[in-house]
């Protein structure tokens, strides 16, 4: 018998989302909440796989008390049992801190596969999936669309989204998958199907259920915090030119812009960037680090973005910018890449990493890092970076923040990331 575990999150429902200022996190009590989507849809699509063949499908989540009602609705979908991780020792848990708890958890029983949703509709980090997989040292398919099981139980074909369409992924098992927009139907239960799923079992587990060494978890196990929180107000006039003859349209268009001074003499007051022909040394704190990306052969347009970015950071907290390229054919990007502000970069070039692989990928990146000792490393938000990034945050356990806007440093030479 398949043996499967999906990975649910209860969620405040977006629209009803508080933060508290003080605690600096979301506001859970009194706001409505539902099971994340995308956990909701791996466990239908875990309910049609076990029309083919026989499957036990067991769902885990971490959360306080009412957490429980998240296990309920997924066992009245077709689940079998439930595991309920829920302590106070758990409060306050970054993305890594929640996968190790995750992981103590699943790593009690023989899980075939393990799902996650790609993402929580709360965070968007999408980093718990590979971290959890990196943990259990399990293979990982992320962004999963479609998956279908070996007669033998013992592989899955999967269709992976990407940001060039998609791949298709023979993946044996046991691994770790995160399921994407569409990998089964988006369906709530009945409250006859609700009523019927309150007999099926929960294990609730403790902190110290799952280890006796409860450090690594919580507060006292994550590596990243929120520090501050900003409200921001748009600035934008928000005028809408409509309902007007194109050529009249323009004309307004162009005299509002003139009358901002646009198309006048205008001097930037920013200080001026370094020569890029003049190459920074090493800094006694490491350098600042661009995971380079590129696709169709060509250097991503958000590579070049990061490499501007790091430039005015890297100033700030006396490091160089290094841009580091994994695959194979790609040393001729090199010139660009220093065109475009990488002091120096590493590359790792051979016909096996000609497309992305996470494991060894994530294998060169991590002992890069570890040899190196970058002050910080700046992976694009792309669908392999994503995926890179969580993997190599939690073999190396750093602290790893997703989407970030902005980045800064506080008076003791921490990073600050911002993020929305």
């Amino acid at each position: 018998m398949l043996k499967i575990a999906v990975c649910v999150k209860q969620v405040p429902v977006v629209s009803m989302l508080k933060f508290d200022n003080e605690t600096r996190r979301i506001v859970r009590e009194g706001v409505p909440s539902e099971v994340n989507p995308f956990d909701l849809q791996a466990v239908t699509a875990c309910v049609i796989i076990r029309e083919s063949m026989p499957v036990e499908i067991v769902v885990v989540t971490m959360g306080p008390p009412q957490a429980r009602e998240a296990l309920v609705q997924c066992m009245a979908l077709g689940a079998d049992r439930g595991i309920h991780l829920s302590d106070r020792a758990f409060a306050g848990s970054d993305t890594l801190a929640t996968a190790r708890a995750l992981s103590l958890a699943l790593a009690r029983e023989a899980f075939d596969i393990i799902f996650c949703g790609i993402n929580s509709v709360d965070a968007e980090t999408g980093q718990v999936g590979p971290e959890l997989a990196e943990m259990l040292n399990l293979p990982q398919v992320t962004g999963v669309s479609r998956i279908e099981i070996s007669e033998a139980g013992d592989s899955a074909t999967v269709t992976r989204l990407n940001d060039d369409g998609h791949q298709e992924i023979l993946c044996p098992l046991p691994a770790v998958f995160t399921a994407a927009e569409g990998i089964g139907p988006e369906i709530y239960p009945s409250r006859e199907q609700m009523e019927a799923a309150e007999a099926k079992p929960i294990e609730t587990l403790s902190a110290v259920d799952i280890s006796s060494d409860t450090e690594p978890l919580g507060v006292s196990g994550s590596p990243t915090w929120v520090g501050e929180v900003y409200s921001t107000e748009s600035t934008r006039d928000g005028v809408i030119i409509r309902d007007l003859p194109a050529d009249e349209a323009v004309a307004q268009l162009m005299a509002r812009l003139e009358s901002r001074g646009v198309f006048g003499d205008r001097r930037a007051d920013e200080v001026p960037s370094d020569p890029r022909d003049v190459r920074q040394p090493e800094g006694a704190n490491g350098g600042t680090w661009i995971v380079a990306e590129t696709l169709r052969g060509r250097v991503r347009p958000v590579t070049l973005e990061l490499l501007g970015e790091a430039q005015k950071f890297a100033s700030c907290v006396g490091s160089r910018v290094e841009a580091m390229l994994i695959g194979h054919g790609i040393r001729d990007h090199v010139g660009e890449l220093t065109a475009y502000g990488a002091d120096c970069v590493h590359l790792a070039d051979t016909p096996k990493l000609e497309h992305y692989d996470t494991e060894l990928y994530t294998g060169i990146l991590a002992r890069a890092i570890e040899a190196h000792h970058p002050y910080a490393v700046l992976i694009p938000s792309t669908v392999n970076g994503r995926d890179l990034a969580a993997r190599v945050a939690a073999r190396l356990g750093l602290g790893l923040t997703g989407d970030c806007i902005g980045l800064d440093t506080d008076p003791e030479g921490r990073l600050v990331q911002l993020k929305p």
